[in-house]
């Protein structure tokens, strides 16, 4: 009998000492992704990790995580919000403050979009409600001063509009300040890539496809004039290479070639090429559609490279006079891939997801030089899809 009392007694010791180790543990809810700043009570100098809700994974609330800067996990937050999910993220060095949000994930067609204000740590629904249909907003990656975003469907007729026989659809380029949109052609729909506007026009890359000889062809960009609702397409010269338009300034638009040249628009439209990748080992055709990238001012964009099945060569592409890329040999390591999030200016910092077979961290990096501040392992990187850090 006085056995049994220790027992109890000595497990019921080894339970206090865990929930009290356990107990900063507790779950926290918080109903709605725009309350959760207001509730979080991180410790200065953590980070927020953001897993988002995703039904293909039975995951129905957004799980975020506190952690140190070396990764260790302080406090977990389960977010109520049907409309928060998966996340792709948009930053523009026309405002640094403000990241657009637009979901993807699940086979829904909603009519808003996220933005998050850095600064005051503040995420903001924005409904848009010009339209006569449910659209659904595909994408939100953009450059220029106005808000642009690519649709599921068309804009017109709130469908598709698939013609059976070609295989071929129309959705919708829209531009949110102005409350414009385009109906896409047969035959040249977009690709997810960023649309630019430039020089009163918006310009987006155009998904290749088999011909009738069934050879590989390609229009390359469309560039649309909304006032008058025309487009045209240009290719440089070439029907056989993809075009991925990656970043419009005041003075220029800049398209990447899956041959590895850069082709530079000013403001009349004439364009230039150049070689940004020549002193790198030669390819064959640059994977230009997956290349992720961050516009870190208008003449720097830190640029993810895919070399074959050699992992991304991450590195700065510079706009300079003469474009050139030069890689990041503190970071870029082969056989790693790259997520670029975006970067925090009040804190200096960029925030990077990289993997690899073995391993997967977030990378924090020195805004200013370039230079990894830390280094942290994180868990099931293909969920993570956002950072904060508490001030």
């Amino acid at each position: 009998m006085i056995k049994k009392v220790l027992f109890f007694w000595a497990i019921l010791f080894v339970l206090v000492i865990f929930f009290n180790e356990h107990s900063g543990k507790k779950m926290i809810t918080v109903k709605g992704i725009e309350n959760f700043m207001s509730e979080a009570m991180g410790k200065s100098g953590h980070y927020l990790l953001f897993y988002p809700a995703d039904q293909r994974v039975s995951q129905e609330m957004t799980l975020i995580k506190e952690v140190t800067k070396t990764g260790k996990d302080i406090q977990q937050y389960k977010i109520i919000d049907n409309d928060f999910r998966r996340m792709n993220i948009q930053q523009k060095p026309t405002d640094f403050n403000q990241l657009f949000i637009s979901f993807y994930g699940e086979p829904v067609v909603d009519n808003f979009y996220y933005t998050y204000d850095i600064e005051n740590k503040q995420f903001k629904k924005s409904n848009l409600d010009y339209f006569d249909y449910e659209v659904g907003v595909d994408h939100m990656q953009h450059f220029g001063d106005d808000v642009l975003f690519q649709t599921i469907v068309s804009h017109k007729t709130g469908e598709q509009n698939t013609n059976f026989d070609t295989g071929e659809f129309n959705i919708s380029i829209s531009n949110a300040t102005t409350q414009e949109s385009f109906e896409t052609e047969y035959g040249h729909v977009p690709k997810w890539t960023p649309i630019l506007s430039f020089a009163g026009k918006m310009i987006y890359g155009v998904s290749g496809r088999i011909n009738a000889k069934d050879q590989y062809e390609n229009s390359g960009i469309a560039i649309i004039d909304l006032t008058n609702e025309t487009v045209e397409y240009e290719s440089f010269a070439t029907d056989s290479i993809d075009l991925a338009p990656i970043y419009a300034s005041n003075e220029h638009a800049y398209i990447m070639g899956s041959n590895g040249n850069l082709y530079v628009y000013d403001k009349e439209f004439h364009y230039t090429s150049y070689s940004p990748f020549e002193n790198l080992f030669k390819q064959a055709e640059y994977e230009v559609n997956e290349a992720e990238q961050l516009a870190l001012d208008d003449k720097r964009i830190l640029y993810c490279l895919p070399i074959d099945e050699e992992g991304d060569t991450l590195g700065i592409l510079s706009l300079r006079k003469e474009p050139m890329f030069e890689p990041l040999a503190e970071i870029s390591q082969p056989g790693n891939t790259y997520r670029l999030l975006y970067q925090d200016k009040g804190n200096k910092e960029i925030y990077i997801i990289e993997r690899n077979d073995k391993e997967e961290n977030m990378i924090v990096l020195d805004r200013k030089n370039l230079h990894i501040k830390s280094k942290f392992p994180v868990e099931n990187a293909h969920l993570l899809d956002f950072i904060i850090k508490i001030n």
